[in-house]
């Protein structure tokens, strides 16, 4: 399969809006994430990362639509998603299926990986 450039500057996009304090941007004040400092996720404190992940990709990356929750791993602390992305070059809004993955590390720090499916 073809690589995808605009599945790479996602990726970079969220890997910068979520690792931004929501408030750490002059230009934008609500830019950014709300503190996710979990250790162990239970299944309702993935729901609301969910929904908190969901709400900014929402509001700030339209390249990303239809998305929904993936895998719950009690053990580990990832967000799993499943969209669609629309790519630049394509007029109509079919999108190509990509998995959003977001790790959220010990201290805070948050890793995105976007995979075309």
């Amino acid at each position: 399969m073809e690589a995808i450039p605009d599945v790479e500057s996602v990726s970079a996009y969220l890997q910068e809006l979520f690792n931004t304090p929501q408030g750490g941007s002059g230009a934008c004040p609500d830019f950014g994430m709300p503190p996710v400092e979990i250790i162990r996720w239970s299944k309702e404190e993935f729901k609301q990362a969910f929904s908190i992940f969901k709400n900014c990709i929402d509001r700030y990356e339209p390249r990303l639509y239809a998305l929904k929750s993936g895998d719950y791993d009690p053990n580990g602390k990832l967000v799993g998603m499943k969209a669609k992305l629309v790519i630049r070059k394509t007029e109509s809004k079919v999108g190509v299926p990509v998995s959003v993955q977001i790790a959220v590390g010990e201290i805070g720090k948050i890793k995105v990986l976007v995979e075309c499916l």
